[in-house]
């Protein structure tokens, strides 16, 4: 990670990533703040990076966050 940039690998065989779709959450506390979905074309077999377009977010004290990506 880094400022929204993410590696993504793909670890399949013979489909490309461009064939699912991602999702991405934000959580502060367990709770959703943000969440949006993403595409990506990665061919099988490589990695490259994908930028998410996270709202800006500040932490209180004592707060939690979590970002969890899947496709």
């Amino acid at each position: 990670y880094d400022s929204g940039n993410f590696k993504i690998t793909n670890y399949f065989n013979f489909t490309n990533l461009s064939e699912l779709q991602g999702r991405w959450q934000l959580t502060q506390d367990e709770m959703i703040i943000h969440s949006d979905t993403f595409t990506v074309a990665v061919p099988p077999r490589s990695a490259d990076y994908i930028f998410l377009d996270m709202p800006p977010f500040s932490a209180g004290a004592g707060s939690a966050f979590g970002l969890a990506v899947s496709g």
